[in-house]
């Protein structure tokens, strides 16, 4: 079957289901990759609708599916129970409350999506063409917080399991 342009082939929207969020990078573009980032944590029965977007526009814009996912096996990563979703953007993504509420202030955005928090997004699913191989690749539109979670990464230390330390401790 011949291929299909990828630039004839516009990308699908999709409201995703709940997810855990993990590396939100909202408010400042992700140094490395040099855009907004944020990287999806779905249960594996929670990513029907977005599995099958993706294998109707890899058939359209390449005649095929059997072409690179953007969908990642967590155990990888220390998330066994979770399949890893990228979504990126050159440009700052909505963020939303529960409420659908618009949330603009940089401080808020960073409070209300943390690692570890539960939320939904809108996002574009696209096809593409680079170095030789194709595939589909998520762009991200929007985020909405759907609801607190236990906060990934860090750990706390309390001070009073500390000994004090004296001056000449350090000497």
């Amino acid at each position: 079957m011949a291929k299909k342009n990828t630039k004839k082939t516009k990308g699908e929207r999709v409201l995703t289901s709940a997810f855990r969020v993990s590396y939100p990078k909202l408010v400042e573009k992700d140094e490395l990759a040099g855009k907004y980032t944020l990287q999806m944590l779905f249960e594996p029965k929670d990513l029907k609708g977005l599995k099958a977007t993706a294998k109707k526009v890899a058939k359209e814009a390449f005649g095929t599916d059997d072409v690179v996912m953007p969908f990642r096996d967590g155990s990888d990563k220390g998330f066994d129970e979770y399949v890893i979703v990228n979504a990126k953007s050159n440009f700052r993504p909505a963020v939303f409350d529960k409420k659908g509420n618009q949330i603009t202030d940089p401080e808020e955005i960073r409070e209300l999506i943390y690692g570890g928090c539960y939320a939904r997004a809108q996002v574009v699913v696209l096809p593409y063409e680079f170095a030789g191989k194709q595939g589909i690749t998520i762009a991200l539109l929007g985020v909405q917080f759907v609801r607190d979670g236990e906060a990934f990464g860090g750990s706390s230390v309390s001070f009073d399991a500390i000994d004090e330390v004296e001056d000449d401790d350090w000497e």
